[in-house]
């Protein structure tokens, strides 16, 4: 879970089953700290297959809680042996100057279980250092869309190429550029930093779905998309899911595309 505040006040996170009143029945009451205004907390101990709510509160010298966030929720991945059905929302490339993005509020009114982001979330193009890169990043989330569907439901998301410039891929951009913008992407969004920058994972909802989340920016060469590990990954998390679905989150696309596309160096 997390969040940005501007103040350094003292910070508590509360989350509570959702259908739970939250006066007495937190599931998680903790003070939290933050880096930079950027507050990240990884939650355990929560019930499969449940929703929960969450906000930061801030408190006083006495420890009296005198203000908090907006409130936002997600839901928890189920057992293993669940066959739940899962209703999902998706979304992708949101340019800051086509704001404000009316789609995502829109589909926040609707009820799923989860948000999948495939990339493009801020276009970040132009910044070069790490203050230009958390600009471009608050401009863009202060977007009243994302604000709602961030506050809907938990997310799944990877990178393309504008969170960190147009066209990302190693060989061409600047190793200055690609690692302030990774820093920016990691401290800004709820996404757990795995080894570095590897953005390459999977997520099991009971026997349903295993979402199979790609970087196809991060360790792209000249003739490769994704390394030979995580091709290799990939094929075993297809050939070994226990799930029903597969759902593969790629920010290029894996199509014999038309003459008329012009960008003939992202596509597979």
């Amino acid at each position: 879970l997390w969040t940005y505040a501007e103040n350094e006040a003292p910070t508590r996170l509360r989350v509570w089953q959702a259908d739970e009143d939250p006066i007495s029945n937190y599931s998680f009451d903790q003070s939290v700290v933050h880096s930079d205004g950027y507050f990240k907390i990884s939650v355990d101990g929560l019930s499969a297959g449940t929703w929960y709510a969450y906000a930061f509160f801030t408190d006083d010298e006495a420890g009296q809680s005198v203000a908090r966030s907006a409130a936002g929720r997600f839901k928890t991945a189920p057992l293993a042996t669940s066959e739940d059905v899962v209703t999902i929302a998706a979304t992708t490339c949101t340019k800051t100057e086509d704001g404000p993005f009316k789609a995502l509020s829109t589909m926040a009114d609707y009820d799923y279980d989860v948000v999948c982001h495939t990339g493009d979330i801020s276009y970040n193009d132009g910044a070069v250092d790490l203050d230009g890169f958390r600009k471009k990043w608050k401009e863009t989330l202060a977007d009243p869309g994302y604000k709602s569907l961030f506050a809907k439901a938990g997310m799944y998301l990877t990178w393309d190429d504008h969170e960190i410039t147009n066209n990302t891929w190693r060989p061409v951009t600047p190793q200055s550029v690609f690692d302030a913008g990774a820093d920016a992407f990691f401290e800004t969004l709820a996404i757990p930093r795995i080894k570095g920058n590897q953005l390459w994972t999977s997520y099991v909802w009971g026997k349903t779905v295993e979402f199979i989340i790609l970087d196809c920016r991060g360790e792209r060469t000249s003739d490769k998309y994704i390394s030979d590990d995580q091709m290799n990954w990939l094929l075993q998390r297809l050939a070994q899911s226990p799930c029903h679905f597969k759902m593969v989150f790629n920010s290029v696309p894996i199509t014999e595309m038309p003459a008329i596309w012009l960008a003939k160096n992202d596509r597979w």
